[in-house]
């Protein structure tokens, strides 16, 4: 794995070669990346042309190659301040994100 690839499940990562490659990461993301046999993407609000399409990368990754500091702007109290993959989410907070399949998984072995 590496910072251009998304983990399609427990044990895989696939380079997009695509535009989601160039989706930002989001604490409010306008999408949701699916993972469930073929990528699926969709968003519960409205998008308008000219907003970022986001999605939050740790809804895909387990563990991150490299984390980094959010800089999303989302408020405080929802912003995770540093992003390092679903595995250093708190249990009870994976509740206010989607997630994959396989993340949520990996999540209820720990």
């Amino acid at each position: 794995p590496t910072w251009k690839t998304i983990q399609t499940s427990a044990t895989t990562h696939t380079d997009p070669r695509s535009a989601l490659l160039y989706m930002n990461h989001s604490c409010q993301p306008s999408l949701e990346l699916g993972l469930a046999g073929k990528v699926t993407v969709s968003g519960s609000k409205g998008i308008e042309p000219g907003d970022a399409l986001t999605f939050f990368y740790p809804s895909t990754e387990w563990k991150f190659d490299r984390s980094f500091d959010c800089l999303c702007g989302a408020p405080e109290d929802v912003c995770l301040g540093k992003v390092q993959g679903a595995s250093a989410i708190e249990r009870q907070k994976l509740g206010n994100w989607f997630f994959n399949d396989h993340i949520l998984k990996l999540a209820a072995k720990r």
